[in-house]
């Protein structure tokens, strides 16, 4: 190349090496034109979002040799794709079903589908992705863009209606949100709630809110719909993230919901906020939204949760085990993102105050006894040792951790450390501290004798029959002195 356009070749010298010349190196780039043209191929994860868009909002049949263009693979990667998509669908009741004059289209309820559309897209405009998503979308719906900004308007003026300051990145995704679902009102379908659910979403500000954007959004587009879509939108901005204290809903119970969360929080991380009432107030106005997340079926995409997890992995832990107190109140798991915010909660405050939890230590729990009896005697010992994590086993060769302590109901061949009553109090006694400290002044850390029964099993069913016969006999001999007389409840 150097030679063809006369320029100085490469130069060799023994002192220097292998070089060129500073006048060439010059001028190079005035003979040389890169390729700007780049080849990315999609993964499959991407492969099936592609597709996935062009089902949701496509107006037009869609056929193998269409997802082939879009996705730029070959036949087998798009029936592959085709058949994992098919799989997610079940989890929402919805089917992927093919008829020669539709092509391949999305079957199932209206709330289902749509819930599938906002868990499965989140839409950033300084994404590369997502404005691939865009432009498949815009060739359906030329206005799309137009019909975002119109939403985006719509939103900033409902904030000042309602006295509220939402998370600018939660209105971004609703605005993309309902313009999908104007799509679907536009071709006759339409979501429907009971009831109780109407009822119980029709008494908090967020209803009057959806009445003065749907009016809007009905209105600019023409549409006579049901009343469950103001329900239905309703539910959405109950679930947009709050940065203000004015809550546009209340929830019956959630309080004392909140407040269990942190009391467990503070005995699991042996520490005891000095601002109590204002954690559980920050902490209630982050619930509020979640609760109709979850209860609804909407995710909450955190772009942090791999971070949090990585760098607070203790605090992430310690906020998983206060989490069942809201799963059991909506009825529903809590996945990793939700939890994450959560933990970024705690995580600040903690910071604030200048608290560090306790050393986490793991403990295994070998119980050969059944599941249930397993359970029982891991929750009793959650209760007991706040600073531990406890992993059940059967045997102890299933454990896939080593293990800082063992509590077993059974013999062990090996020689391993087993934990005493010496080793227990030693560690209720860091857990009990705050407790000694500030609420109960010189209270002095137990053990509850049910947790030493397995220990000694022989000696549990002899002190039973003794103190059953012992019972039996104070029934007779008691009236006779004219004492109060006992009865076995």
């Amino acid at each position: 190349m150097l030679k063809d356009n006369q320029l100085d070749q490469v130069q060799q010298v023994k002192s220097v090496g292998i070089f060129i010349t500073t006048s060439a190196k010059k001028k190079i780039p005035e003979h040389v034109k890169l390729n700007k043209k780049i080849q990315y191929e999609y993964t499959a994860h991407e492969r099936q979002k592609l597709i996935l868009i062009l089902l949701f909002t496509s107006y037009e049949p869609i056929y193998v040799k269409d997802l082939i263009t879009v996705t730029k693979a070959s036949r087998n990667s798009c029936l592959n794709d085709l058949k994992a998509i098919k799989q997610q669908a079940r989890q929402y009741r919805l089917t992927i079903n093919y008829e020669r004059s539709k092509g391949y289209y999305i079957h199932g309820p209206e709330f289902e589908l749509r819930k599938w559309f906002v868990n499965a897209f989140t839409f950033q405009k300084d994404n590369d992705f997502s404005t691939e998503l865009m432009s498949i979308w815009k060739e359906a719906n030329p206005c799309l863009i137009e019909t975002v900004e119109h939403n985006v308007q719509l939103l900033q003026v409902l904030q000042n209606d309602l006295d509220v300051q939402l998370n600018p990145e939660s209105i971004e995704e609703l605005t993309w949100h309902i313009a999908f679902f104007l799509e679907r009102m536009k071709q006759g379908e339409y979501v429907f709630l009971t009831k109780d659910e109407k009822l119980a979403l029709e008494n908090n500000r967020a209803y009057k809110g959806a009445e003065l954007l749907s009016q809007e959004l009905f209105n600019s587009n023409q549409l006579s719909v049901p009343e469950d879509e103001i329900y239905y939108l309703t539910i959405f901005l109950l679930s947009l993230r709050s940065l203000s204290d004015s809550p546009m809903s209340t929830v019956n119970g959630l309080e004392d919901v909140v407040r269990k969360m942190v009391i467990d929080f503070q005995r699991y991380a042996c520490i005891e906020f000095e601002h109590f009432r204002a954690v559980e107030e920050n902490l209630l106005i982050h619930i509020r939204p979640a609760f109709y997340r979850l209860k609804y079926g909407i995710s909450a995409k955190n772009p942090l949760t791999k971070s949090i997890k990585e760098k607070y992995g203790d605090v992430f832990e310690l906020t998983k085990k206060v989490l069942p107190h809201l799963e059991r109140f909506v009825g529903a798991a809590i996945n990793d993102d939700e939890a994450a915010y959560i933990t970024m909660h705690f995580g600040g405050w903690m910071r604030k105050e200048g608290s560090q939890p306790a050393e986490r230590k793991h403990a295994l729990i070998v119980c050969s006894s059944g599941i249930g009896t397993s359970q029982i005697l891991k929750s009793q010992l959650e209760t007991l040792f706040s600073t531990l994590d406890f992993e059940v086993v059967t045997s102890i060769e299933e454990s896939i951790t080593n293990a800082d302590l063992i509590f077993t109901t059974v013999s062990l061949q090996k020689q391993t450390v087993l934990a005493g009553v010496g080793m227990l109090l030693a560690e209720i006694i860091p857990a009990f501290k705050g407790i000694a400290d500030k609420i109960v002044p010189n209270a002095k850390p137990a053990l509850d004798a049910p947790v030493v029964f397995p220990f000694a099993p022989n000696a549990v069913i002899i002190g039973f029959l003794f103190s059953f016969l012992a019972g039996l006999g104070s029934m007779f001999i008691l009236p006779v002195f004219g004492l109060a007389l006992i009865v076995p409840a």
